[in-house]
């Protein structure tokens, strides 16, 4: 199978590509002109620089592919505005949407999250939310129908290879480094990155059009979770200052107002923070996508993480004493 991939040099798309290559599929991948790509030179695939707004590039790279995973949306999730997350969601995923049916393509898979499952209240989950129902609406350029389109939705990944770090994973080393902070009372609803590249592999063979399937491991309380972390790290548990939700939510405005300011992601983001103290009864427990995709089985949220440390300790993220191997 020929795949075209957006959105590869992300935590998620990385996994992605690397879920297809090894399954023996060809992969051409979409990304912008002088990007880094040197932590991918042990993987075979074929590089097409060009953007969502450059059309011969995303035509040249879908010619002829069977499937369409669209990752880009995954890849960056905060924005300091509405409009700087439609233009890179909405409007991309048009793009996108565009050029697959000019070519005959039917099959796109759009890689979101799961606050856009859930509709947390962020300019990402907004932009993410908005074109999925523009393109499950078919209300883009003509109708659509005969197109194969389905969303999937991965809970808060962990695993190796978080280079950025992502998000969460700022969080958590700041933790794990016992650098203070707060972090809203709460819970994660955890999946290894691996775990949910394999599944939207998956789903990209076998999702229903028109779905939207959430790839959920386990949810984990805060307190639970450090828990795990300092037995893999043999140290004790991080106690960061757990905030009741209105609080967090609350400081979390704050964060982002500077953020918007000093045009960097905030500590704690209104999205992260109304993640965590969502609480699990609000949040999709990935059941019934296992049941009805029939699903492998999850890793473990204690090998998840103990590689996760492995490869921050080899980064410099975290010392290298402290992580299990």
């Amino acid at each position: 199978m020929i795949v075209f991939l957006t959105g590869t040099n992300s935590f998620i798309g990385e996994a992605i590509l690397r879920e297809f290559v090894g399954r023996g599929d060809k992969v051409r991948a979409l990304v912008e002109p002088g990007t880094d790509l040197s932590h991918l030179s042990d993987v075979k695939f074929e590089k097409v620089e060009g953007s969502l707004s450059t059309f011969d590039q995303m035509r040249l790279g879908a010619g002829g592919a069977h499937a369409i995973v669209h990752a880009e949306p995954a890849a960056t999730t905060w924005y300091p505005d509405y409009e700087s997350a439609r233009v890179a969601n909405v409007i991309g995923t048009k793009n996108l949407i565009s050029v697959a049916r000019g070519l005959g393509i039917k099959r796109i898979v759009v890689v979101g999250g799961i606050a856009a499952s859930v509709k947390l209240p962020s300019h990402w989950a907004n932009s993410v939310s908005d074109a999925l129902t523009a393109a499950f609406s078919n209300n883009w350029d003509g109708p659509v129908s005969d197109m194969e389109i389905v969303a999937v939705h991965p809970g808060v990944m962990v695993g190796p290879r978080d280079r950025g770090p992502s998000a969460f994973g700022r969080l958590l080393i700041e933790a794990l480094r016992g650098e203070g902070g707060w972090l809203p009372a709460g819970g994660i609803p955890l999946v290894d990155v691996r775990d949910a590249a394999r599944n939207i592999a998956f789903a990209t063979n076998h999702g229903v059009p028109g779905s939207d399937y959430n790839f959920i491991a386990e949810y984990l309380k805060l307190g639970e979770l450090f828990q795990i972390c300092a037995r893999i790290r043999g140290e004790k548990p991080a106690r960061p200052l757990q905030l009741p939700g209105i609080v967090a939510r609350e400081l979390a405005c704050v964060s982002e107002f500077a953020a918007r300011a000093s045009k960097t992601p905030p500590r704690v983001s209104k999205e992260m923070a109304a993640l965590i103290s969502k609480g699990s009864r609000s949040l999709p427990d990935g059941v019934s996508e296992r049941r009805t995709l029939r699903l492998e089985p999850y890793r473990p949220a204690e090998e998840s993480l103990a590689d996760a440390f492995a490869w921050w300790a080899e980064a410099g993220l975290l010392p290298r004493e402290s992580a299990s191997y």
